[in-house]
């Protein structure tokens, strides 16, 4: 059984990545370059892709493009064909399902350039104020899914939500989207949710057991440079958060009628009394689910000391819901990290390149309704 969803090295700089954009299905020629960008969950990732105006089929030219609405289905595919020079897209992995926002078409450049969000904007762009107090969550991500289209993978909850409505005080609005919705149930059962491809993702936050993505660094060694399955490799720790830190929660419980101010605090040994405070407010608490509530905001602050960004060849394995290993500095660098942010680019100069920045904390945050 393998230990890491990578092989190291990772991708070579000698293979010969290829890539293919489809609109409505149908292979858009003409691609120039690509950027994909995954960042957080609870937010939309986003593409860029442009176009010379010569390579457009004809039947999908500028003008065609100049009247097109604006939720066309955009699939871009990437991968490592075993020929290089003849290719279908049954060579290459689909990378990235969405929807093109906007359609930039540069007439004296002779470019086009398509920019949009995935999959995720079917419920982004969406207004509801509907309950569904006698669903569980992911009953309500189900439903959701098949009424925007999309293939539900969906883990299974117990709690209905009207008591979440009950504990939160929720006051759904017109303006409020079926985005919102599904973020807001997802924080409350401590899940994420996301959108990739045609699923919609509804599961528990990624943890430090999952199978990581391998980043391995070898010292220099005999007067040689190091050794590293990317280009560049930084780390940084945040000395303001390896302060000693204390959590204050304050919520107001209307139905026992009762105020509860409750703390949980961490303290480091040689910090000499210095302390970092972070003060909450959070409504309808029980005053033992305040404290929880303390002791996991306390548990997440203090995972805030390290980051980790790198550079290099992508391969089409890592996303925001693994995690990466860093081993091989011999220091505290060494350990999980959750991606915060993994940007993908291809174009005939640079190939197929990545920016990954990660956290050694999970990256969702707390989004509210």
């Amino acid at each position: 059984m393998s230990t890491s969803l990578n092989t190291v090295p990772a991708v070579s700089f000698a293979q010969q990545p290829r890539a293919l954009v489809k609109a409505r299905g149908t292979v858009i020629t003409g691609l120039l370059d690509f950027s994909t960008t995954e960042t957080d969950f609870f937010h939309p990732s986003t593409f860029r892709c442009s176009f010379s105006l010569a390579g457009l089929p004809a039947a999908n030219d500028a003008k065609w493009w100049a009247h097109q609405p604006p939720d066309i289905e955009i699939e871009l595919f990437a991968g490592f064909p075993k020929d290089p020079e003849s290719f279908t897209s049954a060579d290459l992995d689909s990378i990235f399902v969405g929807r093109a926002d906007e359609a930039v078409i540069d007439w004296v450049g002779g470019t086009l350039e398509l920019n949009g969000r995935d999959l995720s904007a079917k419920f982004a762009d969406l207004k509801s104020s509907k309950k569904y107090p006698n669903l569980t969550a992911s009953q309500i991500a189900t439903q959701l899914a098949g009424e925007a289209g999309l293939t539900p993978v969906v883990k299974a909850t117990t709690t209905k939500t009207g008591k979440y409505y009950e504990i939160d005080k929720v006051n759904l609005q017109d303006d409020r989207t079926q985005w919102d919705l599904l973020t807001w149930l997802a924080r409350e059962e401590q899940f994420v949710v996301f959108v990739r491809g045609r699923e919609l993702r509804f599961q528990p936050k990624p943890d430090t057991g999952s199978t990581p993505w391998l980043l391995q660094y070898t010292p220099p060694a005999n007067g040689g440079p190091p050794i590293l399955n990317a280009t560049a490799l930084k780390t940084t720790r945040e000395l303001t958060i390896a302060k000693d830190i204390k959590v204050t929660v304050r919520s107001w419980n209307a139905k026992h009628k009762k105020a509860f101010v409750v703390t949980a605090t961490r303290s480091k040994k040689g910090n000499a009394g210095t302390v970092q405070n972070y003060d909450y407010t959070i409504a309808g608490l029980t005053n033992e689910q305040a404290q929880a509530r303390a002791n996991q905001i306390l548990a997440e602050l203090s995972q805030h000391e390290c980051k980790l960004s790198f550079e290099g060849p992508a391969d089409n394995l890592l996303h925001v819901d693994n995690v990466i290993k860093l081993t091989g500095t011999g220091a505290d660098a060494d350990q999980v990290y959750f991606p915060a942010s993994i940007e993908r680019t291809m174009s005939p100069s640079e190939g197929y390149r990545w920016t990954v920045e990660a956290k050694n904390h999970s990256t969702a945050s707390e989004p509210s309704l």
